[in-house]
């Protein structure tokens, strides 16, 4: 197991990962919130935006899941590892750490991760507005149990950097 001032790291990474996702989700929600609710209304360029700022949201967590995975040693498989690190983010590592996202999280996260890598290699970015609010609505219903998650994980790992009881 890694060093209490290693878990402090930790902690202190992905709490300005958290920071920043948020500020991005407040981003996607205050721009969706501006959208005609006529999808023939909205324009090309809010798409792109949009689009961007998913794929900056899921580039934002998939970034800290990372270190969390470095940290407690999860093997990766190099030729698939984005769908991977997800897929070990919501499962626990019996004796080693718990669950890091539950299901709904999962789900979201998996969406935005397909999509992003669309976003990705998509180079005419005329996105479908249907997609895109799908998007949207899987993220809605998810975001507040993904933050409950973290700070759940955020409790464990501040639990584990606690120095043992003196004998």
């Amino acid at each position: 197991m890694n060093a209490p001032l290693d878990i402090v790291v930790l902690i202190s990474e992905i709490s300005e990962g958290r920071e920043v996702s948020s500020r991005i989700y407040r981003l996607i929600a205050e721009h969706y919130a501006s959208l005609p609710r006529e999808m023939s209304s909205r324009t090309f360029k809010d798409s792109i935006v949009l689009a961007d700022l998913l794929s900056r949201l899921y580039t934002c967590a998939e970034t800290y899941f990372l270190r969390i995975a470095r940290f407690f040693g999860n093997g990766i498989d190099p030729d698939k590892w984005h769908s991977d690190l997800l897929k070990r983010m919501a499962g626990p590592i019996e004796g080693v750490r718990p669950t890091v996202i539950s299901s709904k999280p999962y789900a979201a996260l998996d969406e935005l991760r397909r999509f992003r890598h669309f976003h990705r290699y998509y180079f005419e970015m005329d996105y479908e507005w249907q997609r895109l609010e799908f998007l949207m609505s899987m993220l809605e219903d998810a975001w507040v149990p993904y933050n409950s998650d973290m700070d759940a994980f955020v409790t464990f790992l501040r639990q584990l950097a606690e120095p043992p009881p003196a004998p």
